[in-house]
């Protein structure tokens, strides 16, 4: 299978650079275990320190890339969508650029998406190392209410590592702040859905 791997950076110049090492590790994995094809689209949105130079002195080896910059920070949801009008595959892969997830775990999410035929898949983050306060608690509150709200069994709306097919990001799906909203929209329109 093919697949655009989409990652949006937002003031995370500290985080270039290990980050793109870690997805080169996991893509030579995902190349051994399921010889897939992976284009890689970074987005810069709209930052102020040097997350977009440090974007440009990478080492690209065989790897296929883009690299976007926005002038001022739209958003994620924005940086996200912006990145799929340049995507070339039908299968999206959503990762985000401040090391909340490990690359490494695209592997566990793609051998059930694949096995499996469903839309989407998101990951779920355990044993966080956020600020409780200002991070984790925010989190916790926002998911609760998302369940209970839409009666949508995921435990975890604010994982950015997803993979899912390119055809649902249509505009009934997309607008707004949208990445955290996503799933529940999703769930009501009975796409296949998994959390792991």
């Amino acid at each position: 299978m093919q697949y655009s791997l989409i990652i949006p950076f937002y003031n995370e110049e500290g985080n270039v650079k290990l980050l793109h090492e870690e997805i080169l590790s996991a893509l030579s994995i995902l190349n051994k275990n399921y010889n897939c094809e992976v284009e890689l689209i970074y987005v810069d949105d709209g930052s102020t320190d040097e997350t977009f130079n440090n974007l440009t002195k990478l080492n690209f080896e065989d790897c296929e890339i883009k690299i976007l910059k926005h002038r001022v920070n739209y958003s994620q949801s924005i940086a996200i969508t912006n990145a799929i009008s340049y995507s070339k595959y039908d299968n999206i892969i959503i990762l985000d650029g401040d090391l909340q997830n490990n690359p490494i775990d695209i592997d566990k999410l793609m051998k059930i998406y694949e096995k499996e035929n469903i839309d989407v898949i998101i990951g779920y983050r355990k044993n966080r190392k956020d600020n409780y306060l200002i991070r984790i608690l925010p989190s916790l509150i926002a998911n609760k209410l998302i369940k209970l709200m839409f009666n949508v069994n995921i435990n975890d709306h604010g994982c950015a590592l997803k993979i899912c097919k390119k055809n649902i990001f249509e505009p009934d799906n997309t607008w707004g702040d949208f990445h955290r909203m996503l799933i529940s929209r999703l769930s009501n329109k009975n796409y296949k859905i998994k959390e792991i």
